[in-house]
């Protein structure tokens, strides 16, 4: 909070957080300013272009999948419960990319609905623009976000978002029907 008031200019990822800044610390609004973080479109086409493993869709069913730190504040949990309700309807995958503390707990979750032979957990990985791009759907289960990159990364692949209306710059990416949907956490 100390340093927040010395500092000649802040710089923040989104409008939503340049706002909580000012709001919260009670910073002057002409010293915050928003540079969004740069994203390489060509470099992700390229890479998006990369080899998926053999078998990696072997039923042919729709993919959802996200890309994440495996934390609590990613809600992956309720893309979880979500998806466990979608194969009550029809049939697909999960693909969990990421890691972290709740993997575990993650797959505890998967086990306990019976669904283990619907749900990938890759991990991280060198290069996901390849599975993002077989993903027929990208959902960004978030609480809160500072700026989601990962959005972005997905529409360069041409991939459909669905993204929670949480705290944070998610709103910044997606105009809810246009760019993608916007859904409750």
């Amino acid at each position: 909070f100390f340093l927040y008031h010395k500092a000649d200019a802040i710089i923040c990822v989104s409008r939503s957080l340049a706002k909580h800044i000012e709001k919260f610390l009670l910073i002057d609004k002409r010293k915050i300013k928003v540079i969004y973080v740069p994203v390489n479109i060509k470099e992700i086409r390229i890479f998006s272009e990369g080899k998926i493993p053999d078998g990696y869709n072997a039923k042919n069913l729709p993919i959802v999948g996200t890309i994440s730190r495996l934390s609590k504040e990613k809600g992956v949990n309720y893309l979880i419960e979500a998806f466990y309700d979608l194969i009550k309807k029809m049939d697909a995958r999960l693909v969990i990319i990421g890691d972290g503390e709740e993997k575990n707990t993650l797959k505890e979750m998967v086990r306990s609905f019976g669904i283990e032979d619907k749900v990938s957990f890759l991990g991280w990985l060198e290069n996901p623009y390849s599975h993002l791009k077989a993903m027929d759907v990208f959902v960004l289960s978030s609480l809160w976000e500072g700026f989601p990159n990962v959005i972005i990364e997905s529409m360069v692949c041409g991939i459909p978002v669905v993204a929670t209306r949480s705290v944070g710059g998610i709103e910044e990416a997606i105009k809810n029907g246009i760019d993608g949907l916007l859904v409750p956490i």
